[in-house]
């Protein structure tokens, strides 16, 4: 399964930065790839429904009160859950605020004997907790695992063991439940961006109360299907639709299918309304049972859709069983906005030129026995890392051409080269665990060193080669848990092994840092990067491989502002290190921002020297080498405030100012916009033969029929690019069946 990976740092600092509850969303990130994996559906009412009193500890380390509802034989307190047709996805319930968890037992029975397993949480946590809520979530995860992997029957369900599908689960609830959830599952993404925990894929809402939330919540790239499921009463006057539901909904940017049913109130999706309940709630002339039974028989199709991935389930899912292109349901008024569902597997298959794609933390670096600068790694927009291998020859064809034999090793990975014919690259691969390769300029290629003893963190960390004691030094980083270490490693490449330096005095910024070595001080020398405490650094240390300690230098003169993901580079023959970008605080002191400032770092006097901040975008998380061959810094790649760039940029130490090199989107008005993109099920079956293909560059063309392959299950179209203005452009392919839809973006550069 992939991991995803960081297209923005900006929101994580924030998160890391912030001392209070409250979430402010300024960016967007990536979320895990689904799992393919999924149960068949069974019936309404395949089991009975367990139960049973819990707890679990929340993000404050407090233990709080839940309820399971599961699938079983005979149905009761605490008797065993039934495995037959396990593993069952999951349900995380909100209540309405002021409700516990015995206020919902209809619907943690009706969907316990539907196959799912439901955990029914009270008021627990205020909407406008955001990350808090999130990180309960996170912490749910992890006792919902630990009875699946131990079937601890003090904890969970007797017999649970194994029985629970933790690659797909869901966040629901009523009133202000339903509005915590639902920020929960917009904002999951923009916390868990290296994807470290599965998201939630299906999100149910009953009566949403936007008190908390208010009503203009971002899907920040929802996970896969992306598709959301209202229900509200008509004569609902604690929290009327005209005032909740319909305001987010019609602003929301992901997908959403919304029921007013008509007769149904607010307080009947609990199961005991109170005197003072029904005396603030609109006179019902639905009973409680028919409201409830209404809801379950909407609910249950919809979780089989998205969390079992039965796609015959569409279309009673989303009210489509009597016309698919006209949805209706009998009991209620039915409106939605499908147009951002993600219900097929859609994977783009080429770019626009031959040249890389855009990326995050691409790995570059100059190779002097080919005198070319070398590109592998990195992050891409669909969440994935990538495996290949360019080379750039400024001096011969001074185009990019794709090598083969790349490292199959992904996150921000750490390089180091000896400046010669060796290099060092340390990160994770796309199942968390940490890699080794080494870099071979006399083959051009990459081995993979085997498992031993290594450095905790696989991304964040920094590294940099000692030419004076032969080894690599690695500082710092974060482990797949999101675990931040402060040790010194250093690599023995005679052994092929890391030995910890047991380091004094660590420097502060243990994440996004940038080291160099220095031969005429024989130190390594370490810049920037964000501390334990979520702070960003402007420090400059000095690591003493002798007595293995740091000191932090105090240095005259300017130097850049605190800041972290920065490219880098060294000139090895005039002991001269660059950094570039990154994410810096700014001029306020208060917030962050991506920079394009370039500095440069005497080795030898150890000064600092601003060279330039014009003529370049703001990018973090770039990629850069100095080509001694050209005298050529060679920037690619990164995270700018438009997603992620595949620009290639040349400085120019003649001219003294940047060039934008190339762009593997870039076209001009004789060429011809071919998008193509291979498509299956979410359950990798093949898609149906009469898929329709539509393509469009948003906010200049209309929709464009295109050609669906259902030999080889690839769509594709053609758009000219004569009338648009240069500049970006993002171009959009569609896939459509019967309502069913899926779509990619991409963006290219209008030359």
């Amino acid at each position: 399964m992939q991991r995803g990976r960081v297209k923005s740092i900006v929101l994580v600092l924030i998160l890391l930065i912030t001392t209070s509850s409250s979430l402010i969303i300024s960016a967007s990130g990536e979320v895990r790839e689904e799992s393919p994996n999924f149960i068949s559906p069974v019936g309404f009412e395949r089991f009975s429904a367990g139960w049973m009193d819990s707890k679990y500890t929340n993000s404050n380390n407090d233990a709080i009160d839940i309820r399971y509802y599961y699938p079983s034989t005979n149905g009761g307190e605490k008797v065993p859950l039934d495995c037959s047709w396990a593993p069952y996805p999951w349900i995380a319930f909100h209540a309405d605020g002021g409700e516990s968890f015995d206020g919902y037992n209809w619907i943690g029975e009706g969907l316990s004997q539907a196959g799912y397993f439901v955990v029914i949480i009270g008021e627990e946590r205020s909407g406008d907790q955001i990350y808090r809520a999130i990180s309960d979530h996170s912490e749910l995860i992890g006792t919902i695992g630990y009875i699946n992997l131990t079937g601890d029957s003090q904890k969970g369900p007797a017999g649970s063991q194994g029985c629970i599908d933790m690659d797909h689960w869901g966040v629901a609830g009523h009133g202000l439940g339903a509005g915590l959830a639902t920020a929960v599952s917009s904002y999951w993404g923009s916390v868990f961006t290296t994807g470290q925990y599965q998201p939630p894929r299906a999100l149910f809402g009953l009566g949403i109360d936007t008190d908390d939330i208010g009503t203009e919540i971002t899907a920040i790239e929802m996970a896969h299907p992306s598709h959301a499921l209202y229900l509200t009463g008509t004569v609902d006057t604690v929290a009327p639709t005209d005032e909740h539901a319909e305001p987010l909904l019609h602003q929301w940017n992901s997908g959403w299918q919304l029921l007013e049913v008509v007769g149904a109130n607010h307080v009947q999706y609990e199961d005991d309304q109170s005197f003072l309940d029904n005396l603030f709630d609109g006179d019902a002339t639905m009973t409680a049972e028919e409201q409830q039974q209404h809801a379950i028989d909407k609910i249950k199709p919809y979780l089989d859709l998205t969390l079992k991935g039965d796609d015959a389930s569409w279309y009673s899912a989303t009210s489509r069983e009597n016309n698919p292109d006209q949805p209706s349901d009998s009991n209620s008024y039915l409106s939605e906005n499908l147009s951002n569902n993600q219900f097929y597997r859609v994977t783009q298959l080429a770019n626009f030129a031959n040249a890389p794609s855009a990326r995050a933390y691409p790995t570059l670096f100059f190779d002097p026995i080919s005198n070319t600068t070398v590109l592998a790694t990195g992050w891409g927009n669909d969440g994935n890392g990538f495996s290949d291998m360019w080379s750039l020859d400024l001096e011969g064809s001074r185009e990019w051409e794709e090598e083969q034999g790349g490292p199959t090793s992904i996150g921000s990975n750490a390089f180091a080269s000896d400046g010669w014919a060796s290099g060092l690259l340390s990160g994770s691969s796309d199942s968390g665990q940490p890699t080794l390769w080494g870099w071979n300029g006399w083959s051009s290629s990459w081995i993979a060193y085997p498992e031993n003893a290594r450095p905790e963190g696989v991304s964040g960390q920094t590294m940099a080669w000692d030419s004076v004691s032969s080894r690599y030094i690695s500082y710092g980083g974060y482990n797949s848990s999101g675990e931040f270490s402060n040790e010194t490693w250093a690599f023995d490449t005679g052994s092929a092994m890391w030995q910890d330096l047991h380091s004094q005095n660590s420097p502060r910024g243990v994440a996004g840092a940038s080291t160099f070595f220095s031969e005429g001080w024989n130190r390594t020398i370490l810049f920037g990067g964000m501390g334990l405490d979520g702070n960003l650094s402007n420090e400059t240390w000095m690591f003493n491989g002798e007595t293995n300690s740091w000191s932090k230098l105090q240095l005259s003169g300017s130097f850049p502002s605190a800041r972290m993901e920065m490219a880098s580079a060294i000139d090895y023959e005039n002991e001269m290190a660059y950094l570039f970008g990154g994410l810096a605080v700014d001029n306020s002191g208060n917030g962050v921002v991506y920079s394009n400032e370039l500095w440069s770092f005497d080795l030898d006097t150890l000064k600092w020297n601003l060279l330039s901040n014009e003529g370049i975008n703001e990018i973090s998380a770039a990629g850069m080498a100095y080509d001694n061959a050209s005298n050529n810094l060679v920037l690619f790649g990164g995270n700018t405030w438009d997603g992620l760039s595949d620009e290639t940029w040349l400085y120019n130490f003649t001219e003294n100012e940047w060039d934008l090199h190339s762009s593997s989107s870039a076209i001009t008005s004789t060429d011809v916009i071919h998008i193509a993109a291979s498509v299956i099920e979410r359950d990798l079956d093949s898609p149906p033969d009469s898929l329709q293909v539509h393509c469009q560059v948003m906010g200049e063309t209309n929709w464009v029929a295109g050609i669906w392959d259902n030999v080889n299950d690839t769509a594709s179209c053609e758009l000219s690019p004569f009338s648009l203005p240069p500049g970006f452009h993002t171009a959009s392919l569609r896939v459509l069946h019967e309502g069913k839809r899926a779509s990619i973006q991409t963006t290219f550069e209008r030359a």
